[in-house]
């Protein structure tokens, strides 16, 4: 009892119950130092019968697993920090064991894909299914090469939700590999960009618009800077004065 922690008290009766019952138990929990300080520990019992499987005691057997549980702590920290940072920035995170052809998507990746969790069979050809059909010849050879060690995965494409609609994906991932630099798995992240996108988009047609108006006005066009040189001018302008535009 001088090992056992105040609050663990109760776990180790059921320990001890459970190799009762089972003749073996095993936990990790909480001990005492005899200067009062905590640390856990794993613990083994094992119970000891006579020839007659007459209950003679046990056996118990500790490990101080402290520097673990610390370095599990600081994970689990970590973890959490990740994972608020990435729905601070909604960003959905994917994982693909390549070995096994098992994908695991975040919850936000399905909100991103449009997908229904229980639709998503959680093979690589789950992901190539909403893809749009244009992309996804682009995609398929910028994941081999990420494979391969050529290039990192890092693409911009196009998917297609289940109501038709198409939101444009930024993705970027990291591939772990074995000893001999075979790839073992993908962990990457996606974030929709469609609203990015459907602004260049519409950037680039005012711009188009605008240098067709600027190349066939008939009124004379010309464009300066702050120090009053000549950046462009309209073929309508260099006409009126004699000149060409080059």
């Amino acid at each position: 009892q001088l090992t056992v922690h105040p609050e663990e008290v109760e776990a180790m009766i059921k320990i001890y119950e459970r190799m009762l019952q089972d003749g073996r138990a095993e936990a990790e929990t909480r001990g005492v130092r005899k200067d009062g300080s905590a640390f856990h520990k794993q613990v083994v019992m094992v119970a000891s019968y006579d020839v007659q499987n007459n209950f003679l005691g046990h056996y118990c057997f500790m490990k101080d697993i402290t520097d673990r549980k610390q370095t599990e702590l600081q994970l689990r920290n970590l973890s959490d920090r990740l994972e608020l940072a990435a729905k601070s920035a909604h960003l959905g995170i994917w994982d693909w064991d390549v070995v096994n052809d098992r994908l695991i998507w975040d919850d936000l990746m399905y909100e991103l894909y449009g997908v229904n969790p229980s639709d998503f069979s959680g093979a690589f050809q789950a992901w190539e299914a909403v893809v749009h059909p244009d992309d996804l010849p682009v995609c398929r050879i910028a994941l081999q090469q990420a494979l391969a060690g050529d290039r990192d995965f890092d693409m911009e494409f196009r998917v297609i939700w289940s109501d038709g609609s198409v939101r444009f994906i930024k993705a970027h991932s990291l591939v772990q590999r074995d000893v001999q630099g075979h790839p073992l798995r993908m962990i990457g992240v996606n974030l929709d960009i469609t609203n990015r996108k459907q602004a260049e988009l519409a950037l680039e047609k005012e711009l188009l618009r605008s240098k067709t108006l600027f190349n066939t006005s008939m009124d004379g066009v010309v464009v300066m800077d702050f120090s009053g040189n000549v950046v462009e001018i309209s073929p309508s302008f260099a006409k009126m004065l004699g000149y060409t535009v080059e």
